[in-house]
């Protein structure tokens, strides 16, 4: 298990934020093309925490940046 190392640590944040990230991109492309991938973005609970902690650290995919931003 990864954590931080020290208070101020951006660059070990920004590196657990897409060790959380990858799972959630392997999936989004397995949901490509499907009415879901905004929702399992957005609408699981853990996802979304993991979501608006990443965007704090600037850390957000395009890819995954352009789906949540569709209305």
């Amino acid at each position: 298990m990864h954590s931080l190392r020290r208070p101020g640590d951006l660059r070990g944040a920004r590196d657990a934020m897409a060790r959380g990230i990858a799972p959630l991109l392997r999936r989004l492309k397995s949901l490509k093309g499907t009415p879901y991938s905004r929702s399992f973005l957005l609408g699981l609970p853990h996802n979304a925490a993991l979501l608006a902690a990443a965007e704090g650290y600037g850390c957000i995919p395009p890819e995954i940046d352009r789906l949540i931003r569709q209305a």
